[in-house]
């Protein structure tokens, strides 16, 4: 039963961590990293964690887009 919960958190935890990646103006391929044992997870890590460089440069904002009416 583990091992099916890993599999089904697998797909959205990749998703998330590339999403984070790509916040941080990293390329989505630095998440290959992670799968070096030990050693890949620390600098996959603070990768993760660095701040935001531009961001919505992936994701358009949405701020405005409720108050567009039909004319």
């Amino acid at each position: 039963m583990l091992v099916a919960f890993n599999v089904l958190n697998s797909l959205p935890s990749f998703t998330l961590a590339c999403r984070r990646l790509h916040d941080a103006d990293y390329s989505d391929a630095w998440i290959f990293i992670g799968f070096i044992p030990v050693l890949g997870t620390i600098p996959l890590l603070i990768l993760l964690s660095m701040p935001s460089k531009e961001p919505d440069r992936f994701y358009p904002s949405q701020e405005g887009m409720l108050d567009a009416r039909p004319a």
